[in-house]
């Protein structure tokens, strides 16, 4: 007994010593905290708006039903030289922003035009001091190039656009899935990209989509962009690039029900065989007006004049189906009111 006790004194001190060393390193080790997002190559995996990029595949995690999000896009600032001919709306921003937070959205989406001039530093951290409340309450926040993130000198006002959003990876164009909705977020500035790199985007277009549409747990494709295809817009022309480059593949997917798009700085909605496509550029950037009636080329689904300004899209998904609403604020009066509404099944 009397030997046995001083073997088992050196053994209890290599154990104390093991757990010594083991103990610190499992408190070390960071909690698996990662939203549910499905992870390809291009794709990301986002806790907050400007997130890291994940060092390993996310496991998907299904959102229960219903869910909603949101759409918006041109929330730049205005530029001295628009007050002349558009209605300077920058005091509407905060409220827009703050109204967005209050939907508790589980994630944004932006249709490009964050900031006026991409280059600018002040630019970027006015953007950042603005929508810090998305941040703050760990919302993800998926943006797409808007013509005003290419403004200055390119590479420098790409790498900004990057640095505020590393999830992007160095990414132009990028696919994201959340629950049964899937989105490709691609960049529609084909004056800023070479030849080969709008090819690369169209295959990558078509891989995706065949392969979403494939996807059983996929009920619903968006595809996300800045140029809108349609518009009956007084201040900018529809844009023919995006129809002969785009929409040949988008009409093939018959899963892809939504193209969301901004850069006219109101709201729009088109129907073109099985796609809806919404323009929603009432972020905060100065206001257009429409063609009247009689010269619009296009036919708009959504029938009423006005509210059309400032506003964002607030879209539910209730698994066999998407009910997408918008929300209008009165620059003027600052009060909020109900526009459009539709609902699409699966």
């Amino acid at each position: 007994m009397k030997n046995l006790k001083y073997l088992l004194i050196p053994v209890a001190l290599i154990i104390f010593l093991l757990l010594f060393l083991w103990w610190p390193a499992v408190k070390r080790q960071p909690l698996d905290v990662t939203s549910g997002d499905k992870l390809r190559s291009e794709q990301i995996g986002a806790t907050n708006n400007i997130p890291t990029v994940p060092s390993r595949p996310i496991p998907e995690i299904k959102s229960s039903f219903p869910f909603t999000f949101v759409i918006f896009g041109d929330s730049r600032k205005s530029a001295a030289v628009e007050e002349t001919v558009l209605k300077r709306v920058d005091h509407a921003r905060p409220h827009i922003i703050r109204k967005i937070a209050e939907q508790n959205p589980l994630f944004i989406i932006n249709t490009g035009d964050l900031v006026y001039q991409g280059s600018d530093e002040d630019d970027w951290v006015e953007f950042e001091q603005q929508n810090k409340i998305f941040k703050d309450r760990n919302i993800p926040y998926y943006p797409v190039l808007g013509n005003h993130e290419y403004k200055g000198r390119d590479k420098k006002a790409l790498a900004k656009y990057f640095q505020r959003f590393p999830h992007l990876d160095n990414q132009k164009w990028y696919s994201f899935q959340k629950n049964n909705c899937f989105f490709v977020m691609l960049d529609s500035n084909f004056d800023e990209l070479e030849d080969e790199e709008l090819d690369r985007q169209k295959q990558w277009l078509a891989e995706k989509l065949n392969q979403a549409e494939q996807d059983q747990a996929v009920d619903f494709i968006f595809a996300c962009f800045h140029h809108p295809p349609f518009t009956n817009s007084k201040m900018h022309k529809d844009n023919k690039g995006v129809r002969d480059h785009f929409l040949p593949i988008f009409e093939k997917s018959l899963k892809l029900k939504f193209v969301f798009n901004g850069h006219i700085h109101l709201y729009e909605r088109f129907k073109e065989k099985h796609i809806n496509y919404i323009v929603t550029g009432g972020g905060g950037a100065p206001l257009m007006k429409l063609k009247k009636e009689d010269q619009r080329e296009y036919q708009d689904e959504y029938k009423k004049d006005e509210p059309r300004g400032t506003h964002f899209c607030l879209l539910t998904v209730l698994n066999d189906k998407i009910q997408l609403k918008t929300l209008h604020l009165d620059p003027d009066k600052l009060t909020w009111e109900d526009g459009d509404f539709l609902e699409v099944q699966r």
